[in-house]
């Protein structure tokens, strides 16, 4: 299997990110094939150190027999790969020198409170470790989701917060009383709105780390076609 050439670009731009912050977000568009640079750039960074390195794969079940296929067809000789679905990550054991976070936003990017997989996912990567994350989704509902996927992150822009609580506090938005935003869950009980972000100061503090590409940018001239199905009661 040979990388096309946008995706040959892609993954020498991903290196440089990561080289340079510690971390990068491969955020193209679904059918891409995000999975080919994310490799791409393990295996250069193995290579450039001279050494061989051990990586583990998270992703979801649907995605798992993709990583498979790719992984099976798609040679990476300075590296070691551990395939596993981010349910099943309290059973991986061992030492690991690159993570690649495979649909990112779907199980690590919870809050206010940090998710038990993002929790097993923080001991695993156990410090200064690189990090290449890849979603065509990553802020699909907010801001907010960022904040415990780049938490894992030993470079985050936000490694100073302790937890999502207290970065909230320095990115929420304030109504023209000086309060935080709420929704109300009854006449007397009310709880914060989270969604209520300083979205450009975000951008601002994160756009170096993402990597963004339509389909139509890489060159494929078919868009693929929802097909929704009605079922019945």
């Amino acid at each position: 299997m040979d990388p096309r050439q946008y995706q040959i670009e892609v993954a020498k731009e991903g290196y440089d990110i990561l080289v340079k912050h510690g971390f990068v977000y491969y955020a193209m568009e679904e059918r891409t094939g995000k999975s080919i640079p994310c490799l791409m750039v393990a295996d250069r960074f193995a290579e450039e150190r001279d050494i061989s390195m051990n990586v583990l794969i998270v992703t979801t079940k649907k995605a798992l027999q993709g990583w498979e296929n790719t992984l099976s067809k798609f040679k990476t000789p300075h590296i070691t790969t551990t395939l596993v679905t981010y349910t099943s990550i309290h059973k991986v054991v061992g030492n690991f020198d690159i993570f690649i976070l495979d649909e990112a936003h779907s199980y690590i990017s919870g809050y206010p409170k940090q998710s038990p997989t993002n929790v097993k996912l923080k001991k695993l990567i156990n410090g200064n470790k690189p990090i290449i994350y890849s979603s065509a989704t990553p802020h699909a509902q907010g801001y907010q989701l960022l904040f415990y996927q780049f938490f894992l992150s030993y470079k985050s822009p936000w490694r100073r917060y302790r937890d999502f609580y207290a970065w909230y506090k320095d990115y929420a938005l304030r109504n023209k009383m000086g309060e935080y935003y709420v929704n109300r869950i009854s006449a007397v009980r009310s709880v914060f709105d989270y969604t209520k972000i300083d979205t450009d100061r975000v951008e601002q503090e994160t756009w170096h780390y993402f990597i963004t590409k339509t389909r139509r940018e890489c060159g494929f001239e078919k868009e693929p076609e929802d097909k929704v199905h009605f079922i019945e009661m």
